[in-house]
């Protein structure tokens, strides 16, 4: 499961709730997270991979809970990685750009 310290870092960090999501997503690429949360010691605190990762819609970040909004993993290449906060499901919302 996500770590919510990490999320509520990265949310301050970039000022992700101030994102209008009725006009767009909130677009964070994999190098933006991982300066966010180079200061953490645990792994699970600190790699993108594990802290992007959603099973259920339970298993969402805290945060992400709080503010009705569901982390979107959207890859071209991996060393493009981007993530994708939305107040819309993976269904509703075109992460392609």
């Amino acid at each position: 499961m996500a770590d919510d310290r990490s999320w509520g870092r990265i949310f301050d960090d970039y000022r992700i709730l101030q994102n209008n999501f009725n006009e767009s997503p909130f677009v964070l690429s994999a190098e933006q997270i991982k300066i966010s949360c180079q200061d953490f010691k645990k792994t699970a605190q600190k790699e993108v991979r594990i802290l992007c990762k959603q099973d259920t819609r339970e298993s969402r970040p805290r945060i992400f809970k709080e503010n009705q909004l569901f982390p979107i993993a959207s890859t071209k290449k991996v060393s493009e990685s981007l993530y994708v906060a939305s107040s819309k499901k993976v269904s509703e919302t075109n992460t392609e750009q």
